[in-house]
C-alpha cells in the first residue's frame, strides 16, 4: 500500500461530480495551472496552501490526503503514476478521466 496527497484540477467538461458547475477553464488552462502548481511544490511551496488554493475536487480531504490504498483501487493512469514515485517525491502532472492531478507520495 501507499499513501499520497493529491491536488486535482479540472476543465469544464461534465465528468466529475458536478465540477463543471463551478469550473470554467479549458483543458489547456487546467494543464497549465497543474504544471504551475507542480513547479511551486517542487520549489518548496507549502502543500497545504497549494492544495487549498487550487484544488477543484469536491469534498476533497484536507491536504488532498487520500490515505493508504493498494493496487487496483484507482484508475490506471493515476495508479501507475503513484506507484512509480519514490516516497517524498512529487510526480509529473497526470491526466485521468477526472482531470489533471499533482501527486505527492508520502508513504
Amino acid at each position: 500500500t501507499t499513501e499520497i496527497y493529491t491536488l486535482s484540477l479540472h476543465d469544464a467538461l461534465p465528468i466529475c461530480h458536478g465540477v463543471a458547475d463551478t469550473v470554467t477553464r479549458s483543458r489547456e488552462e487546467a494543464l497549465a495551472l497543474a504544471t504551475q502548481v507542480r513547479t511551486q511544490a517542487l520549489g518548496g511551496g507549502d502543500w497545504t496552501t497549494l492544495h487549498s488554493e487550487n484544488t477543484d475536487e469536491p469534498g476533497s480531504p484536507p491536504n488532498g490526503d487520500l490515505g493508504t490504498f493498494g493496487r487496483g483501487q484507482m484508475v490506471p493512469a493515476f495508479e501507475r503514476a503513484v506507484f512509480a514515485l519514490e516516497v517524498g517525491a512529487t510526480g509529473e502532472v497526470v491526466e485521468t478521466p477526472f482531470g489533471f492531478h499533482v501527486i505527492q507520495r508520502v508513504e
